[in-house]
């Protein structure tokens, strides 16, 4: 009898123990997510802590940004982060209601061009000043400057980009505050970045989500379980939203 209880113990203990795990991906977007920060970033930090809460171990991988939404787009992973919500992308994400926080993009601009500084509170105002803007060709504002006829270049890096505005070839770049703040040391040097600005007034702000595949079956179940459970961790996030 003792010899069949252990069979049996041996046998259930494993699966009362058992955790279920979601695949989830994202770019590489430092301050918020990277493989080079620890625990992969403040957001990846967020996201594990809230499935935990439901058991659900959270194994998120950093990958380029166009693997990254092939794999979510086809249901290779469930879950892909951090988004923003657009209308091409909701065809293929399903979007829960709470965000893991709200962005706020500013500009960088040329000293020489900008000695007073620049302030701007929309991309209208920025392209109503006949300023050179260089962008990057897969950002949200993309298609909003071709229609607004604006002066513009777009790029495949942010390296790119920041390069052009030190060395005056391009009057302004748009990108999210603290990223830029990593990206300016990273990609320019001390010299370059005293040639350089940058605005405190927000461009823009909008939303950033964990979206959930919707070739995955249960999307809608993990998007109403981070709604659920998400509010209350975030408040003690390393980055909040507001």
């Amino acid at each position: 009898m003792k010899l069949i209880w252990g069979i049996l113990l041996c046998l259930v203990g494993p699966a009362l123990h058992a955790e279920e795990t979601i695949p989830i991906n994202a770019g590489e977007f430092p301050p918020y997510v990277s493989s080079h920060l620890p625990n992969k970033g403040p957001h990846a930090e967020a996201i594990r802590k809230v499935f935990a809460k439901a058991n659900i171990d959270a194994q998120i991988e950093i990958q380029p940004w166009i693997r990254t939404y092939e794999e979510v787009k086809k249901g290779v992973k469930a879950g892909s982060f951090p988004w923003l919500k657009t209308e091409g992308r909701v065809v293929d994400l399903y979007y829960p209601k709470v965000p893991i926080e709200i962005i706020k993009d500013i500009v960088v601009y040329n000293k020489a061009k900008f000695p007073n500084g620049l302030e701007v509170k929309s991309l209208e105002e920025l392209v109503a000043k006949k300023v050179r803007i260089v962008g990057i060709d897969s950002y949200w504002y993309a298609s909003k400057l071709k229609e607004l006829n604006a002066n513009y270049e777009l790029v495949a890096t942010p390296a790119i980009a920041y390069g052009l505005v030190a060395r005056g070839r391009a009057d302004v770049h748009i990108n999210t505050d603290k990223v830029m703040m990593v990206e300016l040391t990273e990609f320019l040097t001390e010299e370059q970045r005293k040639l350089v600005g940058y605005s405190k007034t927000a461009l823009y702000e909008a939303p950033v989500f964990l979206a959930f595949s919707r070739k995955n079956p249960r999307h809608k179940e993990y998007a109403d379980l981070w709604d659920k459970l998400a509010p209350a961790v975030l408040k003690e996030a390393i980055v909040p939203p507001k």
